[in-house]
């Protein structure tokens, strides 16, 4: 029995001595978990071989739609705004907000962190903003941190929901259901962590030295929407709708409140000027995102008008060849991932890039996230080996040992 307890740990043994004493990068310790999972479910567990590959195959599909989808799809879109400059407008204009550290700091990890957390997650909420304030001048270190810890809480209603509506379609409960407890669950955390990203950034307490009001504005501005939002419509746009808000609110609060300066808090270099931007400027630097905030909101269920023929779109598959297979849906359009494909090839339109550059965008963020697409794929295939009937079983028969 011990040894089969050990077989059964063997996939997540492995993945802790590869990546932490072998180093291996994860997409090389997540594939050969796989392979070390399809072995162990052959030989040790007994599955058959077509059930442990139609399983695998299932996670693979599971893997590709939705989740791959939506990260391809945001990072295509970040990418497509640097291709045509539309990225450093907005930088520009974040930046020109104000000269305090803190409140770019906030204005950026924050608003527009939470912001890239709704819409793409995986990573992205942390390595664009980090990247945007070091090349505003802020600290390599204390700028990835600070949005490592902004990071932490928005996570569960990150890539358009995904994580949230994952377990919705395991478990069966509504997904607006599990948006609004997990919305009031993390409200207390979600509340601090902005005051905490604000003492590493201004490396003491001192920090908070004039700043508590902004804020708390920026805090509630952002968890007030974002818990409203969970509890009506669901995960999909919490983080989204939060951090639109939340940013414009930070940005009027910036411009209206009476701010002492603090000389210690003032950034020298803030790369750029968004005096020159004109309203159609704006408007056309920002409009991948503006597309995506309402093509994600018109085909959400609050309009049903729209949402409902666009959902009716799908098919419904199932993979596994043993007992009780699962049924994966497929929806074609009605999905994140498709809109902001749909809203970033628009955006980029706009934007003045040709189709030839777009399609090239597209080619070349797929290209450069082959390693992020292994290691989903195969920790998915591991999860669906596992999580099959017989495998399933064999495990909780060892656990109530």
């Amino acid at each position: 029995m011990f040894l089969k307890f050990i077989l059964a740990l063997l996939p997540i043994i492995w993945l802790i001595v590869a990546m932490s004493i072998l180093k291996w990068p994860g997409y090389r310790a997540c594939f050969m978990a796989l392979v070390v999972t399809i072995v162990i479910a052959i030989f040790g567990w007994k599955l058959s071989i077509i059930n442990t590959a139609t399983a695998a195959l299932e996670g693979i599909c599971n893997a590709l739609w939705p989740i791959i989808i939506v990260i391809l799809a945001a990072l295509f879109t970040y990418n497509l705004t640097l291709k045509t400059g539309a990225m450093e407008k907005i930088k520009a204009m974040l930046a020109g907000v104000s000269t305090d550290r803190r409140i770019l700091m906030l204005l950026i990890a924050f608003g527009f962190g939470n912001f890239m957390e709704g819409m793409a997650g995986f990573g992205t909420a942390v390595a664009i903003p980090a990247g945007i304030l070091v090349g505003l001048g802020f600290d390599p270190i204390l700028s990835i941190v600070s949005c490592l810890i902004i990071n932490s809480t928005p996570t569960a209603f990150g890539s358009v929901g995904v994580p949230t509506n994952t377990m919705s379609n395991i478990t069966g409960i509504p997904s607006v259901e599990i948006a609004g407890k997990v919305a009031l669950i993390q409200l207390v955390v979600s509340f601090i962590i902005p005051f905490i990203a604000v003492v590493v950034i201004g490396k003491g307490f001192k920090a908070l030295k004039g700043l508590v009001p902004f804020i708390l504005i920026a805090d509630v501005t952002f968890l007030a929407p974002q818990f409203v939002v969970a509890n009506v419509i669901g995960p999909d746009l919490a983080n989204i709708i939060g951090a639109i808000i939340s940013m414009v609110a930070m940005i009027i609060a910036a411009m209206k409140l009476p701010m002492k300066k603090y000389p210690e808090f003032e950034v020298k270099k803030t790369g750029g000027s968004s005096k020159g931007l004109t309203a159609k400027e704006a408007l056309v630097a920002w409009s991948p995102f503006i597309l995506i905030f309402v093509f994600l909101l018109l085909s959400s269920t609050l309009v049903p008008i729209i949402h409902d023929p666009l959902a009716s779109i799908n098919s419904k598959i199932s993979f596994y060849a043993g007992e009780n297979p699962a049924t994966l849906t497929f929806y074609w359009i009605n999905t994140p991932g498709v809109l902001i494909l749909i809203a970033g090839f628009i955006g980029g339109l706009i934007q003045g890039a040709s189709v030839g550059e777009i399609f090239g965008v597209l080619g070349t963020t797929v290209r450069n996230n082959v390693k992020t697409i292994i290691t989903i794929c195969s920790v998915l295939s591991v999860a669906k080996i596992m999580g099959s009937r017989r495998c399933l079983s064999l495990w909780q028969g060892i656990s109530s040992r």
